[in-house]
């Protein structure tokens, strides 16, 4: 599986279809960790499959770094997705 910690994605299943998230784990190939910072937090991520998850062409490196590293925050988490719904209504 292509490295998808840091990318955004969208969810397409389940109570949390079309909220943006941001991928900061996986387990496996099926399913990965995701976080918005505000409803799911970066301590306790969301295990979701991967087949319910649309990836979205919107990086953030600088994101994608601080997830990798472990040391992504809420505050940060949130402010990645709010500026990934802003490109995605422009």
């Amino acid at each position: 599986m292509v490295e998808m910690i840091g990318r955004f994605a969208l969810a397409t299943a389940g109570r949390d279809k079309n909220r943006v998230f941001i991928i900061v784990g996986s387990e496996g190939e099926q399913f990965l960790y995701i976080a918005d910072g505000k409803h799911r937090r970066v301590e306790k991520p969301k295990l979701k499959k991967a087949k319910h998850l649309r990836i979205l062409q919107e990086e953030a490196p600088e994101f994608a770094r601080l997830a990798k590293d472990g040391t992504l925050t809420n505050k940060q988490a949130a402010a990645a997705v709010s500026c990934c719904n802003t490109l995605r209504e422009e």
